[in-house]
């Protein structure tokens, strides 16, 4: 079941920070050019999760990255803006999180919801496929295992 998260009262805040890491990164070998808005997409994975979990994301610039995790129990979120049917892609070569969460985000319709998640081994051990970037392990939505929504929550 897919429970929607508004993200449109952080969208503006959301942009901002995107803008601020993507020209940061604008010159770093590992700049992810073939999606200029990758930056953005994260972090709207990152709000959905925080909306999701009731934790909040980490606003810092940081200049050596997240470390592999981006909350504080080791969870690394993977935001995706094809939330129709969602995949989680990893090319596995350094995952440092105990757990892969894929967030599916509709940019135009400024929400998003979280598909579910994934152990490192469920990651390395999954099909590889050359989605245009290089080899990635992939799992499909309905691979992934449920993320539980924090109490009280009605979704939005």
């Amino acid at each position: 079941m897919q429970i929607w998260h508004d993200l449109q009262f952080d969208w503006t805040k959301l942009r901002r920070l995107a803008d601020e890491r993507d020209n940061q990164k604008r010159n770093y070998k590992s700049n992810t050019s073939w999606n200029d808005d990758a930056n953005f997409v994260g972090l709207c994975g990152e709000m959905v999760y925080a909306y999701h979990t009731g934790k909040a994301i980490n606003e810092d610039l940081l200049v050596t990255g997240d470390d592999g995790w981006d909350f504080d129990e080791f969870e690394d979120v993977k935001g995706t803006g094809y939330w129709r049917d969602p995949w989680l892609k990893d090319d596995c070569k350094k995952i440092r999180s105990k757990s892969l969460v894929l967030a599916a985000v509709d940019l135009p319709g400024m929400r998003g919801y979280i598909a579910g998640s994934a152990t490192p081994e469920m990651i390395k051990a999954a099909p590889i496929r050359d989605f245009g970037h290089g080899p990635r392990h992939y799992l499909k939505a309905h691979e992934l295992n449920t993320v539980p929504l924090r109490e009280a929550d009605d979704g939005e």
